[in-house]
């Protein structure tokens, strides 16, 4: 291989960087320490038109590849990276820009994928718009929408990518597409789910929004809280769970904690906290950071509370909504890491949990992660583990892969166990896709033979999930 990244790096000096230079280096930093797997070269394009030359070189000199965006995955083989292959990094594929659509004054925002999460945030808020994404400050948006991509306004939209207008996109055979809908229908509809199965995403066109009172935050609830705020959490999804102005998640970050991340982007002019959470306002509390903010607000909070520097991993899985249940698994999940896992340097372990409505999950009825004959609401679940130490890693995985495992068998044993998983919170050893419905797998599989026949990104490319295992 090393003959061949070198004639590689050769083609494309200015943009190819081996392991002794210091834009190495630089493009080996991700948000988590556990997924750097040391390339034999870094290549960071500064076009579509240079990026589509360089995967005519890989794919002619059959060197493994593997894509970076923001870098912001905590899995090992997810992550962007590949020992001994290239990098492909987009961290250079920068540009933003705001377009008047002429459709009731309806503007779309045109994003290079090189763009982070924060860039955009800022950039919006001048301009009293903004976007369905992401509420974490580094991530970049490939990564996020092209796996569907959770947000705040899930109950608006359902997924992120479902506010997608077009992708510019390099597929296999070096060819630079803009895709929509009405250019290349299957294939837009594969890319808003379909991770890096079908060629690099370099530009996006996403449908804004205005923008109108943002209140964000997490209220941390007292001990003797705990049960009452998975209570909190039933009534809230029963009379409030479809507003389009709220997102709630609820958190363990330790045995006997729980905390409510709440979001509001609505009609709202007092200083009192928005009424629709009234049962978790309730509620007694050690603290809590929900106030009015602004979108570079959120994720610059976000930046603080989960930084750099941390060795991460995690795990999914998804219950039918039973809030008694969910809080089974909380307390099952912190007592065996505070068992296990006591002694380890850094370590935090965290669990998350998201209701999806049947209401909002019907947003999602047209993509490729649609759930046929949903009946009843859903909760996505998220087992994060942090620590600091590369001595510890396989003894943590290990220990999240088999809670994980654990707490999907007390689900189904009490009939409760639904089989989807949100493909970026899976982890490498789960795979996601066997978890969608065979009918949009099998038309997946079928878009990936007309636009890559020769299977490019099923052989060559080394991160994430592949269509065929």
């Amino acid at each position: 291989m090393t003959s061949s990244i070198n004639t590689f790096a050769a083609t494309l000096p200015q943009s190819t960087f081996l392991p002794d230079s210091s834009e190495y280096q630089g493009a080996s930093k991700y948000w988590t320490d556990t997924v750097f797997l040391k390339p034999g070269a870094v290549f960071i394009p500064n076009s579509a038109e240079e990026l589509a030359k360089g995967l005519e070189q890989l794919v002619e000199h059959q060197i493994s590849f593997s894509i970076k965006g923001g870098g912001h995955n905590a899995n090992r083989g997810w992550a962007s990276n590949s020992d001994g292959g290239v990098v492909i990094s987009t961290s250079n594929l920068k540009g933003l820009e705001l377009i008047e659509t002429g459709s009731e004054g309806g503007t779309v925002l045109r994003t290079n994928i090189g763009i982070t999460l924060t860039e955009i945030y800022d950039f919006l808020e001048e301009k009293g718009t903004t976007i369905a994404a992401g509420n974490q400050a580094t991530p970049g948006l490939g990564g996020l929408l092209l796996g569907g991509g959770l947000s705040p306004y899930w109950n608006r939209f359902g997924f992120a990518a479902n506010t997608i207008v077009s992708f510019q996109v390099v597929t296999a055979d070096s060819k630079i597409l803009d895709v929509t809908a009405k250019s290349h229908p299957d294939l837009f509809w594969a890319l808003k789910g379909g991770i890096c199965n079908f060629g690099i995403v370099t530009r996006l066109d996403l449908k804004t929004f205005a923008r109108q009172n943002i209140w964000a935050g997490a209220h941390i609830f007292a001990p003797t809280s705990f049960g009452a705020a998975f209570d909190a959490l039933d009534s809230f999804t029963t009379e409030e769970g479809n507003s389009p102005h709220v997102g709630v998640m609820l958190m363990s970050p330790a045995k006997g904690m729980v905390m409510a991340s709440l979001f509001y982007d609505g009609p709202h002019d007092s200083d009192e906290p928005p009424p629709v959470f009234r049962h978790f306002n309730a509620l007694p509390m050690v603290n809590s950071t929900f106030k009015k903010s602004s979108w570079p607000g959120v994720v610059k909070f976000s930046f603080m509370v989960a930084p750099y520097g941390f060795r991460r991993y995690v795990s999914t899985s998804t219950i039918y909504k039973d809030t008694k249940l969910l809080q089974r698994l909380f307390e099952l999940y912190q007592s065996s890491a505070q068992e296990h896992l006591s002694d380890i340097e850094g370590g935090e372990f965290h669990i998350f949990a998201n209701v999806m409505t049947v209401a909002a999950f019907e947003k999602n009825r047209d993509g490729p992660w649609a759930i046929d004959n949903l009946k009843e609401d859903i909760v996505g679940m998220m087992q994060w583990s942090t620590w600091k130490h590369a001595k510890d890693d396989e003894r943590v995985m290990r220990w999240t892969e088999m809670i994980s495992d654990e707490m999907k068998r007390v689900a189904e044993a009490e009939g409760k166990s639904h089989k989807y998983l949100y493909i970026n919170n899976a982890n490498e050893t789960q795979d996601a896709f066997a978890s969608w419905e065979p009918r949009n797998m099998d038309q997946m599989r079928e878009i990936s033979k007309k636009y890559d026949p020769n299977a490019v990104f099923q052989k060559l490319r080394s991160g994430g999930p592949k269509l065929w295992s």
